[in-house]
């Protein structure tokens, strides 16, 4: 049947077609992923290196990991994303939708049995905007941040583990207009404590571009509110920033190979390597 694209979105590998007439067809449903548990079973039909209809099973590894480019937390499982399978459903045992596959860890150019999936959340999010508008419009503060050390904690009277540190502002983004500064930690964002890099990230992204959000700052003299307009995320980061040095006290870890940095998040994540 021929079909049209409505829209996509490339920071998800989500993409929406509309199919004139058709007709016979039946829906898949949609799992709630917010109730989704470590350990449950899943299974995937794709077309493994073209051989369709292949069946893949497995169990939900995490329920919150970090990818390039997709600035929300993904699902990992043990089910290995083989060429073809990329955009496969991810069903749980009541052949509900769980999510949908987008990336596959791989080490040294090795496909691993760790494979990445959009949650069927952030499907349905991603597509509601898509039927709506076409695209994807997320809101960008233009910063880089890592985790707090417990030092760094206790030296500003914050709980340890809270707090993320900002290592450094893209020059003319909302955050350095606004007044963000190397040195601030963001304690909040509208109210909501910051513990998680990601989730920091996917709270930032989850508003329009031109929406205010508030920021709880500490600095060394004090803590107060920082109001920040918005902008954009771009499609492609043009800024060039390098990565951060890890924490004091976090071992690096050398034995990944395929990994990046991504301003957009502002940290380092696993990627699919090129083969």
């Amino acid at each position: 049947m021929t079909a049209q694209v409505a829209g996509r979105d490339p920071r998800t590998g989500i993409a929406l077609l509309k199919a004139g007439g058709a007709t016979g067809l039946t829906a898949v449903h949609f799992a709630d992923a917010h109730f989704l548990r470590r350990g449950t079973s899943v299974f995937s039909i794709g077309n493994v290196y073209g051989l369709q209809n292949s069946l893949s099973a497995g169990v939900v590894a995490a329920i919150r990991r970090a990818s390039s480019p997709v600035v929300h937390l993904v699902l990992q499982t043990d089910i290995v994303v083989y060429p073809g399978s990329a955009g496969a459903p991810l069903f749980n045992l009541k052949g509900e939708v769980l999510g949908m596959f987008t990336a596959n860890y791989a080490n040294a150019g090795k496909r691993t049995g760790v494979g990445l999936a959009v949650s069927s959340n952030l499907v349905r999010e991603v597509t509601d905007k898509l039927q709506m508008f076409g695209v994807v419009d997320r809101g960008w503060l233009g910063v880089q941040v890592r985790k707090t050390s417990d030092e760094e904690a206790t030296a500003l009277a914050i709980e340890k583990g809270s707090g993320l540190m900002v290592l450094k502002t893209v020059d003319g983004a909302p955050a350095a207009s606004a007044g963000l500064a190397a040195g601030d930690v963001i304690a909040s964002v509208n109210g909501q404590a910051m513990r998680d890099i990601v989730a920091f990230a996917a709270s930032i992204a989850n508003l329009a571009p031109g929406a205010e959000v508030t920021l709880g700052i500490v600095r060394k003299n004090g803590r107060f509110d920082l109001h920040v307009k918005l902008g954009r995320l771009p499609d492609t980061q043009t800024a060039t920033l390098p990565a951060p040095a890890p924490a004091p006290g976090t071992p690096e870890d050398k034995g990944l190979a395929c990994l990046r940095y991504v301003p957009s998040v502002g940290m380092t994540v696993a990627v699919a390597c090129e083969e």
